[in-house]
């Protein structure tokens, strides 16, 4: 696989390509169910009892 972004060496260049960054209209259901814009992690509120 060729391209930007990527581990190398065990070290992260910290090169996000374009098409893993996060847009607009990509939204993700929080743990209160409100539909917000989608950002990583994706899950982390899902457990909120931990």
């Amino acid at each position: 696989m060729s391209g930007r972004g990527g581990v190398k060496h065990q070290h992260w260049d910290g090169v996000v390509p374009l098409e893993c960054q996060p847009h607009p209209s990509i939204l993700r259901l929080s743990a209160n169910l409100d539909w917000e814009q989608a950002n990583e992690p994706l899950h982390f509120d899902i457990d909120t009892s931990k």
